[in-house]
C-alpha cells in the first residue's frame, strides 16, 4: 500500500436546495473539518464514515478533497468513497482514478 506523508482530508456537509426547506437534505450544513491521514484508503474510510454518521446524500456531500503538507489538493474522495487524482477544477470525466488500497492509478 502506497503510504502519504502526513497528509489531510476534508469533511463537509452542504444543503442540497434540491429539496423542499423542511427536511435535513436541505437544510444540513457541517464546517469544514481536517484529519489526518496517512493513505488513500484511510481517507474514503473517513469520508464515507462521516457520510452515513450524518445521514447524508450526494448532494450534500461537498468535501473529500486530499490535501498535502503545503495545502495544495492532490486529490479527491467522491461519495461513494472512491478516490480520484487532480482538483475541483478539473472536469469530472477527465479525473483518473487511484486504487484506495494501493495508491496507484487505475
Amino acid at each position: 500500500m502506497k503510504k502519504l506523508k502526513p497528509y489531510y482530508v476534508i469533511t463537509e456537509a452542504c444543503p442540497n436546495h434540491d429539496y423542499e426547506d423542511y427536511c435535513h437534505a436541505s437544510t444540513v450544513k457541517i464546517k469544514p473539518l481536517r484529519y489526518g491521514v496517512t493513505s488513500f484508503k484511510e481517507a474514503s474510510e473517513i469520508c464515507r464514515n462521516f457520510i452515513g454518521e450524518n445521514d447524508l446524500g450526494s448532494g450534500n456531500w461537498c468535501g473529500g478533497e486530499i490535501l498535502d503538507e503545503n495545502k495544495k489538493v492532490i486529490a479527491l474522495v467522491s461519495y461513494n468513497g472512491r478516490v480520484w487524482l487532480s482538483d475541483k477544477d478539473t472536469d469530472w470525466r477527465n479525473r483518473r482514478e487511484i486504487n484506495r488500497d494501493t495508491g496507484e492509478l487505475i
